[in-house]
């Protein structure tokens, strides 16, 4: 009898692709690219409505200007953008009020300074009178150099003085008080004019 024979079944191998060749070959191990993670989309910001009218507003009016004027409106946005930065800081906060503070006391010294130098001129032939308060000179004609001179004499003291000064001065003449800077009847100003007066002319 005759043997049978038995045909033994070879598996074929699986032939890497050329890439993978390529790559062994150049010494790159192959790895896995891992997953971009998914990021949830950021909050919009919500606009009020007043600031939406405002953006609008805005928008409307820059049509109306030139490029620029435009590039001096976003220098100006960025001033303003960095000076909120600042004042948000704390620390930048108190340093900005303390220089602002010694600032406004400084000035406060220098105009009381400045206010306690007034004096009185008498022009050419006593036509007219020049009333010196600190760096300004005010011109006043004889009637009323004598309206003031009354005022002063009428007065009870330097305080009723100041109230009857600053009354006179803001009917007839505001820009002695917006020249000195003189805002109420209780200026120290008043009273200095009102003590010059009365050492120096009389009601006769």
């Amino acid at each position: 009898m005759a043997k049978k024979t038995t045909s033994k079944k070879t598996a074929k191998k699986a032939t890497p692709s050329k890439s993978s060749e390529a790559k062994k070959k150049s010494g790159v191990s192959e790895k896995k690219i891992p997953a971009v993670p998914k990021t949830s989309p950021s909050k919009k910001t919500v606009l009020s409505p007043a600031l939406k009218a405002a953006i609008k507003e805005l928008n409307s009016l820059l049509t109306e200007l030139d490029e620029n004027e435009i590039g001096f409106l976003i220098q100006q946005a960025g001033v303003l953008i960095h000076n909120k930065k600042i004042v948000s800081n704390p620390a930048d906060r108190e340093r900005r009020e303390s220089q602002f503070q010694k600032k406004m006391n400084e000035w406060k010294e220098a105009k009381e300074e400045m206010m306690e130098r007034v004096s009185v001129e008498e022009g050419d032939e006593g036509k007219h009178f020049i009333l010196i308060m600190g760096n300004y000179r005010n011109f006043f004609a004889r009637d009323e150099m004598k309206r003031v001179v009354k005022l002063c004499h009428a007065a009870d003291d330097a305080k009723d003085a100041g109230q009857r000064l600053f009354n006179w001065f803001e009917r007839n003449r505001s820009d002695v008080l917006k020249n000195s800077g003189i805002k109420s009847p209780s200026d120290q100003s008043l009273q200095k004019i009102y003590e010059v007066i009365i050492s120096t002319y009389t009601t006769r």
